[in-house]
């Protein structure tokens, strides 16, 4: 599979990603952390609430990387105020990355930070 950023293939960046991610996690970040599955991911500490900070077994080559994430907000609305998980990207760099999870709520179109089970992420270079 080849992924393509920017409006062609010689925009920003491309490449094959291969069979899979160069690395993954799935974690619990509330409370005490907990490491469900690591790959190619070395640990994961907290940073401030609902921020992680992943660190690489291995540094990448460059932060040319790719980053998806979600996790499981345990609260999805209750049908007048429907709520979206989401995460973004705090820091990058070769040897980790923070990762800041929170949910969207669509009455008051604010982020609100929080402490989830199951955060994901996995990383493509």
């Amino acid at each position: 599979m080849t992924i393509h950023f920017g409006a062609d293939s010689t925009s920003l960046a491309s490449g094959d990603v291969g069979g899979g991610p160069t690395a993954s996690a799935v974690w619990d970040n509330r409370g005490t952390y907990s490491n469900k599955r690591l790959v190619g991911v070395s640990s994961i500490s907290d940073q401030s609430t609902g921020e992680s900070r992943i660190n690489f077994s291995s540094n990448m080559a460059d932060v040319n990387y790719v980053c998806a994430g979600m996790h499981d907000s345990t609260y999805y609305g209750n049908g007048a105020d429907s709520r979206l998980p989401g995460f973004d990207i705090e820091d990058k760099n070769v040897g980790r990355v923070d990762l800041h999870f929170w949910v969207m709520h669509s009455q008051t179109n604010a982020r609100h930070h929080g402490e989830y089970d199951d955060c994901t992420a996995a990383f493509w270079r």
